[in-house]
């Protein structure tokens, strides 16, 4: 920015000049902004990392040309396109914050054991180079969490992520209802992957998908939404008859999409983060809702046959869970004969292998999945990678729980009833750390917000020069300002 403080230029004799001198002129004061260049390069780097993030979010969640379709030898080339120019983003920015980046990955080494046995897979899987192509896709939502939890506060991070959540509900309510040919399900595509063409009551034909490829990826993406925004609402004083009229719209297009695993999920947000706001008030009631949500939680497992039955018949499924019980037996026999190794990282479900054979003459339908995270970790890499990614998820409930619950920043609230919810959902979808997937993508993003926290609170705040890409938040309460190649952990 430059700034001109003189008058217009004028010759002016200050004194009588010699004949052939030349006259004087009034001098030009001008102030150039320092770091005017760099801050534009820094609005554009914003600009694009927010494209990227966006184009993350729709390539996890699946929408349509987003295809997760595992047949051996195929690939969606959208979903190839989108993952590589993320990667392409985020290997360089990872490059350059390499020391805060190796730091949080030196504390979290279950993931990091987790990484090396899904890679080693490849030795013995039946499909090494469809192992090493899935291993790929797994390292970009972690790579991405990687990044974005270097240069970003938690907050704003879960912020931003809904925002987008919102955009693709948004779009998809709007084609299912102009185009439902497009954003509606037929009975015909639910009979193909479930055997079923009858839930809630009525046939699933109808339900809305959006610009997605299924009813349950929307959803995911509306339970997501929920879950932030009702999270806005408990714990932001601005904007909250907004936040709750966007969670009614969010609950709305859960129920047209008939995603009865995701109807559970709203309800379970809701009640947690209920719980965890009154835990934090400074009353002396304050543990009543949690005392009283851990004594149903004991009571429904203390009587599980009676509760399975009645929410089963209140979402219209049968004590099968549409044929999934049937199907976790037949996983269980693969992995017996498979308990240490597993078949190799997103090597079981190809179509045409001896196993997924196997499972498609048994069932009158094709699933694609176990329908059971933990089933699904155990058939790939094996019971130990099972334990190893079950450990992760533990790890960030128990410490973010603890957080929340004992006044800990806001974020952790957040933390905590995503993953408590997600360990729950996981018993009847295929979801823990899968490859390309936003769950994956925000739990291992959970997993170095900890972390970070943890550090945080280890050191007095200290303050970096910046040169590209502007202010971090590094302590409880004041920002700091990160050098390129610093650790926000060391300060080195």
């Amino acid at each position: 920015m430059v700034n001109f403080t003189s008058t217009p230029l004028t010759p002016v004799r200050r004194a009588p000049a010699p004949d052939g001198a030349m006259p004087h002129f009034r001098s030009i004061s001008v102030k150039v902004r320092p770091g005017t260049a760099a801050k534009v390069g820094q609005t554009a780097f914003e600009l694009v990392e927010q494209i990227i993030i966006f184009i993350a979010i729709a390539a996890f969640f699946g929408v349509s040309g987003f295809s997760s379709e595992q047949k051996l030898g195929q690939s969606e080339i959208v979903n190839t396109l989108a993952l590589s120019s993320v990667l392409a983003f985020t290997l360089p920015v990872a490059f350059y914050y390499r020391k805060p980046a190796a730091q949080l990955l030196v504390k979290s080494p279950l993931l990091v054991i987790f990484l090396v046995i899904s890679f080693f897979s490849v030795i013995w899987s039946q499909y090494p180079g469809l192992t090493l192509k899935r291993d790929g896709s797994l390292g970009v939502p972690i790579l991405l969490a990687l990044v974005v939890a270097c240069r970003h506060r938690t907050s704003d991070t879960i912020v931003t992520i809904g925002r987008f959540v919102l955009i693709l509900s948004i779009l998809s309510a709007i084609v299912a209802i102009l185009f439902p040919s497009v954003g509606q399900m037929t009975n015909r595509e639910i009979f193909s992957e479930t055997g079923n063409t009858v839930s809630m009551g009525e046939g699933l034909s109808g339900a809305w998908r959006g610009i997605t490829a299924h009813k349950n990826t929307l959803g995911y993406i509306v339970s997501v939404g929920f879950g932030i925004y009702f999270w806005r609402f408990c714990f932001e004083q601005k904007r909250r008859a907004l936040h709750l009229l966007i969670c009614l719209f969010l609950c709305a297009v859960a129920y047209k999409a008939r995603s009865a695993t995701s109807i559970l999920a709203i309800v379970l947000y809701a009640v947690l983060l209920i719980v965890m706001l009154a835990r934090r008030l400074p009353t002396r009631l304050r543990s009543l809702p949690e005392s009283l949500m851990f004594f149903g939680a004991i009571a429904s497992l203390a009587m599980l046959p009676i509760a399975l039955k009645i929410v089963t018949t209140m979402m219209g499924k049968d004590l099968s869970l549409t044929g999934r019980v049937p199907l976790w037996g037949k996983a269980i026999e693969f992995i017996a004969d498979a308990p240490f190794l597993g078949y190799g990282y997103g090597a079981f479900w190809v179509h045409g292998s001896p196993q997924v054979q196997a499972i498609y003459d048994m069932f009158q339908w094709e699933p694609p999945n176990a329908h059971n995270a933990y089933l699904e970790l155990a058939l790939e890499v094996g019971i130990p990678g099972a334990v190893v990614g079950t450990l992760i998820l533990l790890s960030v409930i128990v410490r973010s729980y603890r957080l929340a619950r004992s006044g800990g920043p806001s974020w952790t609230a957040f933390i905590a009833m995503f993953s408590i919810v997600f360990a729950f959902t996981n018993m009847a979808d295929t979801l823990l750390l899968r490859m390309g997937d936003i769950y994956c993508f925000m739990l291992v993003l959970s997993q170095f917000a900890l972390v970070r926290y943890a550090q945080e609170q280890k050191q007095e705040p200290r303050s970096f020069n910046s040169r590209k890409f502007g202010q971090v938040t590094i302590g409880p309460t004041e920002p700091r300002v990160l050098k390129p190649g610093t650790s926000w952990l060391t300060g080195t």
